[in-house]
């Protein structure tokens, strides 16, 4: 369309007819009368010899001085290629989405069969500790039976929250439940108590303190009650104050005196402590 052929036209004449929109139509009519303003009225289109475009109208009635005339400003702003960049990304957005979906279904599942698998590998490394006589064969058999529920403790975890940090408190609570229920084979009435405070670490340090703790934990189970006795406690604690952390393991049993023999003691139970800082620290 050429400025000659525009000025003094009606809108819905110019050109071809390309712009009796009926929707356009409609909308103009009502402005007039009512003295109304349009913003940001969007109108899709199919134009002869261009396709679709898509375009942004905003619209106001000017009333002269008698009060009687009035004509309406419009504006068009053409929008048909962010239109369409718009699609495309959020129709790339919703592919994505569903990846990532179907990844978090596929590692989901995998750390499923992980940790089962290690818990088989754990049920099959007791059954062979149990077998052997040799007490050397039987240590080494059980310390990697512990490093293996540690791991599958941390598994388990992943696989129910599907993240690279986990819930320490939580897996103080799946380890100390997991060595109870391997360790307690013979009657024994030893209750293991964990009281932690919430706070994630990276899943490798999980694992690596979940080892530490094994160890006094086993130690405690086997060694701090030669008799059978109701009130039997090991007790797990983890605490946070700013970027330390402490975790400590104790028991109310007969302890470690200096020489003799083993006595059933009231008071002063043993512990074993480990303090470390966050990670932002760097140490351990």
């Amino acid at each position: 369309m050429s400025p000659d052929s525009t000025l003094g036209s009606i809108l819905f004449d110019l050109g071809s007819g390309q712009w009796d929109i009926p929707a356009l139509r409609e909308l103009l009519g009502t402005m007039a009368p009512s003295k109304t303003t349009l913003d940001g009225f969007e109108v899709r289109h199919d134009f002869p010899g261009l396709g679709e475009r898509v375009m942004i109208l905003n619209a106001r009635t000017i009333v002269y001085d008698d009060g009687a005339t009035s004509t309406i400003l419009l504006t068009c702003r053409y929008v048909t290629n962010s239109r369409l960049i718009e699609a495309q990304r959020a129709e790339l957005l919703d592919k994505a989405e569903d990846l990532l979906r179907q990844k978090d279904i596929l590692l989901h599942e995998m750390e499923h069969r992980v940790a089962n698998s290690l818990q088989i590998i754990a049920s099959i490394l007791m059954l062979k500790a149990r077998a052997v006589t040799s007490e050397e064969t039987r240590h080494h058999l059980q310390d990697a039976r512990q490093r293996v529920l540690s791991l599958a403790a941390v598994q388990s975890l992943h696989a129910s929250e599907g993240i690279d940090r986990i819930e320490f408190s939580t897996y103080l609570e799946k380890l100390c439940s997991s060595l109870g229920a391997s360790m307690f084979g013979e009657g024994q009435s030893i209750e293991i108590r964990v009281i932690a405070q919430a706070g994630s670490v990276e899943s490798a340090r999980a694992v690596s303190l979940g080892l530490i703790v094994t160890e006094p934990v086993i130690n405690a189970i086997k060694y701090a009650f030669p008799a059978d006795s109701e009130g039997s406690v090991v007790l797990v604690t983890y605490e946070i104050n700013g970027p330390d952390r402490k975790l400590v393991v104790s028991d109310n049993g007969v302890g470690k005196p200096s020489g003799g023999p083993p006595k059933k003691v009231d008071s002063g139970p043993s512990s074993s402590r480990l303090w470390w800082t966050s990670s932002a620290c760097r140490r351990n």
